[in-house]
């Protein structure tokens, strides 16, 4: 299934006295790109996280936030009782009266964080998983909806640029009979009334000139990147990179079939291929 590059999603999951929300944005990237950010002490659970986001994307930057809210009662953590008794202490020592007060509190950098143990914030990684996985299948629906329309469009295009080729391989046949047609009209022109035209060179030139333009390799090699867009847009795998690289085989054909063709109408078809190519590989850049 072809799949967009560009997605956004949210999860959240709920435990005993915390909610746990998770916020993932996908952009276009040639590689895959992950930052994630946690809460402070949650670092630990970085790694782990970070493989939920790469088993299900390939490429793109991969953009997330979880956050942590605490829904039970705040405890007092340690290192803030340690504060206030160095602070009390320190008084005592150097004979300040102790106007340790409730606005003194609010001014202590820990006071309003909630601490955990690395046990609780194993478990906290759980939640945090499922809220994570479900952001990924919230931007990967975008992504498949996405995808789908992408995929449409570049067959209308490449559909549109068949149909090109098929036109360029009917002209090309033409080209050696009109070369033939050309070169008698100018002889009969140049050469005295008197002076036969021998039929043994005119075929010889004619030979060489249509094995010039043969140009039925390119087509047949256009015809096989046709049917190999298909299969890749068919697939179940990422297909952005393959493409990418089929659109640049597409362009060499082409441009090899406007050298050797020696027609003006070939010529401008050529040209108007290689516009409507250009649009598909735009396309191209926004899928995985």
């Amino acid at each position: 299934m072809v799949r967009s590059m560009t997605g956004f999603g949210r999860g959240e999951a709920v435990g005993r006295d915390i909610r746990i929300s998770a916020e993932l944005s996908c952009v276009n990237r040639k590689q895959l790109d992950c930052v994630l950010s946690l809460p402070r002490d949650w670092l630990m659970l970085e790694s782990g996280l970070q493989g939920i986001v790469r088993k299900r994307f390939s490429r793109g930057y991969v953009k997330g936030t979880v956050t942590a809210t605490f829904t039970g009662t705040p405890k007092l953590s340690d290192s803030v009782r340690q504060q206030i008794d160095f602070v009390r202490q320190t008084a005592r020592e150097l004979g300040l009266p102790d106007t340790l007060g409730s606005e003194s509190l609010l001014r202590l950098p820990e006071l309003l964080r909630v601490n955990a143990s690395p046990e609780e914030i194993e478990q906290y990684g759980k939640l945090a998983e499922e809220a994570l996985t479900k952001a990924v299948d919230a931007v990967d629906a975008m992504r498949k909806h996405e995808g789908d329309a992408l995929a449409a469009d570049i067959r209308q295009r490449l559909a549109a640029l068949a149909v090109l080729r098929d036109r360029i391989a009917e002209l090309a046949a033409e080209v050696p009979a009109y070369y033939r047609d050309q070169l008698r009209q100018r002889l009969e022109t140049l050469m005295p009334a008197d002076l036969a035209m021998n039929p043994e060179t005119l075929a010889r030139e004619l030979a060489a000139f249509a094995d010039r333009c043969d140009i039925s390799e390119e087509l047949t090699r256009l015809t096989a990147h046709f049917d190999h867009a298909e299969k890749l847009l068919s697939g179940g795998d990422p297909c952005g990179r393959a493409m990418d690289f089929l659109c640049q085989e597409f362009f060499r054909e082409i441009n090899t079939t406007g050298s050797k063709a020696n027609s003006s109408e070939i010529t401008r078809l050529v040209i108007q291929f290689k516009t409507g190519l250009e649009a598909v590989r735009e396309q191209i850049q926004n899928l995985e």
